[in-house]
Formats: C-alpha cells, structure tokens, sequence
C-alpha cells in the first residue's frame, strides 16, 4: 500500500511518501503555501490584486495581502472564500479596506482588465502541482491513501473567541477518545464547523485514494511519542515548538493525558519550562493560559511532572529548549525531526485503518 503524508504547517509544507509493503520512503520539505502565497504579493509593487481559490492558513498571507492596501496603497479584490483565509468575519475583512467581490465580478475583472490587476489564488493544497513534482522524481501519484494535517481554528459561533472555540472542541474530541490517532478524520466525516480542513478536503474531491484529514499539532506529539527513543515508555510528555505554534502534551499508554497551547513568538525558554513542570503536575488552566497571553490548555487528569519518565521534543524551533533545564530527548521519526507531523499522521492511518505495520 501506497501512502502520501503532507503537513501543512506556517514554515514549511512536508511530504512523506511511504510504501508499506516494500518500506520504501522518500521524504521532501518546502516552503509553506502561506509562504509562497505571501512572497507573491510582496513582489507586486504598482498593481491592484484579485485574489480567489479557497480558505488557506492566514499568518504571512494575510498579513501580506493587509500590507498590500495599507502600506503600498493599492487595492486588494477578494472572493468570499480566500476572504476567510485573513478572517471568518467579512465585516472584519472588509474594515482592512479590503474588498469583496463574488466570482463571476472576480472573473469579469481577470478577463477584461487583466494589464490593471494581478491575479493570485489561495489554497493551502494543489495537489495537481504536488503530484507533478513527485512524478519529476519518480514517484508515481497512484497512492492509496492520501493524509493532510492543517490546524483548524474552527468557523467559531457568535460572541466566541476563536481561541477559545479551538480550546472547546479539542477538549471535547479528547474527552470523547483521548488516543491521538482519534483527532484523524476521514475526509467525508470532517466536522462542518473546521472549515480549513473541509476546503483541503474538497480539494481532493476527484482523487480516488482514501482520504483522511488531521490537526497539525496532534500530528506532530503522535509522531514525536512514536520516535524509537521513547514509543515504548509508558509517561511521557511530547513537545513540538513549531514556526507558528508550541503544543505540548502528556502522554499516559498512549492517550492524551492534558495539554497547553502557544504562539511560539509569544513564548520564551523560561515560560516553556515552568508550563511543561505546570502541565504535568496539573496545575494549568485554559483561563490561566489565555490571560497569560497563551492559546489554551486542558487537563485530562494530572500525571505528576516527577512522575513522567521522558520528554520529547520536536519542531522547527526546537533549539529554545536548549535554553532550559528540562531533561529532554530530541523526537526525530524516521531520522529526521521535519517529518514529525507527517510520521504522526501516517501512524494514525496505521491505528486506523488497522494496518498492522511498524516503522522507526
């Protein structure tokens, strides 16, 4: 059986392609598509934009395309749906100086004024473009499984923060079954309400391959929890400090235990440390976390920070940990610590599918 995993993440986008039968696997990192999203608009000096496709990861796109009307004076046309990509609120978009338009005015505008605008779109996956870049290197897109990992704020309700929304539904997906493999969703069974994992869904309608959706921090403590060093120890605490986010959780028989959520630029070695001791004795809330300028955090039950026998970190921001003086052990699935959230999301697969294979 052929897999494909893609992480979506803020920095980078990550491809694992991996062969169960034959244990052949090759992996690949590039730049994010918010990245090269934003990249595209920053080299647009004199020209107004139309930008359409689908809800794609806000962060450097978002703020690009804000720049592109405050800063360079230029206008900015958008469709509903790349519009949720800088906010699920149009009002809000709109209050940017933004424009909204609907698709027929959007492709009223690329056909008749085409030397007036740049047209850029939005999504977070092509996968036209990623399966022609893997047949460049012989690898053929007849694959039969196909997971993507994005994190997903959620279209929150009404007078609900969407930090607090996210905090929410995590809480109640781990109250519900606290193995991480749980957060893998099959892609006709996406709640309505994670709209950035809908949008990727969709824009794999027309491929065969089973198809499967996941939170991108999930993924990442699942694939650090299973590296060689530390899958067979029964407490442990996972830590991924990635470009965009830190997520840290504990881990007990392979259940999710509790965890904290942070903006990796909002946090700093010293605060790391005291949450990762806060968070295996228990002692965390999501109202302390949020007041503190965090995302969220949860507790299933509390393990005793003296009681957790190893702690694993990954992510692209690793290096802060360094500055701690917690025990730490380096996650690195399949010898290299990008693949983490990738390698989480084909173990869930494995757990799910019952797939029965075992990889280091």
């Amino acid at each position: 059986m052929k897999i494909l995993t893609i992480d979506v993440g803020v920095g980078t986008l990550d491809l694992l392609f991996y062969d169960i039968n034959t244990d052949e696997h090759y992996k690949f990192v590039m730049p994010s598509p918010t990245r090269v999203f934003a990249n595209k608009v920053k080299q647009v000096k004199d020209k107004d934009l139309i930008v359409t496709g689908a809800l794609m990861g806000g962060g450097p796109s978002s703020r690009a395309l804000i720049e592109h009307v405050n800063k360079k004076h230029q206008k900015v046309f958008i469709t509903e749906e790349s519009a949720k990509t800088i906010h699920n609120n149009l009002e809000k978009v709109k209050n940017y100086g933004i424009e909204i338009v609907n698709e027929k005015e959007a492709e009223e505008m690329i056909n008749s004024e085409r030397d007036k605008f740049v047209h850029l779109e939005t999504y977070d996956l092509n996968p036209n473009k990623i399966f022609y870049f893997l047949s460049e290197f012989g690898i053929e897109p007849d694959f039969e499984v196909i997971g993507v990992a994005v994190q997903d704020h959620g279209l929150a309700p009404p007078n609900i923060s969407s930090t607090d929304f996210r905090h929410l539904f995590m809480k109640e997906f781990m109250e519900r079954n606290p193995r991480p493999e749980s957060f893998l969703f099959n892609s006709n069974e996406i709640p309505d309400f994670l709209i950035r994992m809908k949008a990727v869904a969709k824009s794999l309608k027309d491929i065969s391959a089973k198809k499967f959706l996941m939170d991108t921090c999930i993924a990442a403590i699942l694939g650090a929890a299973i590296d060689p060093s530390v899958k067979d120890t029964k407490r442990k605490c996972s830590i991924d400090i990635g470009n965009g986010h830190t997520f840290s959780a504990t881990i007990v028989d392979d259940e999710l235990a509790g965890f904290f959520e942070y903006h990796t630029r909002h946090i700093t070695p010293e605060k790391l440390e005291e949450l990762v001791i806060r968070l295996g004795d228990g002692n965390i809330s999501h109202k302390q976390i949020v007041e503190e300028g965090g995302h969220g955090a949860f507790i299933q039950h509390a393990l005793g920070f003296k009681n957790i026998q190893k702690i694993v970190v990954t992510g692209p921001k690793r290096d802060m940990i360094r500055k701690t003086n917690l025990p730490v052990t380096f996650g690195t699935p399949l010898g290299d610590n990008m693949m983490t959230g990738t390698v989480g999301l084909l173990q869930a697969i494995n757990l799910r599918l019952e797939l029965g294979f075992e990889f280091d």
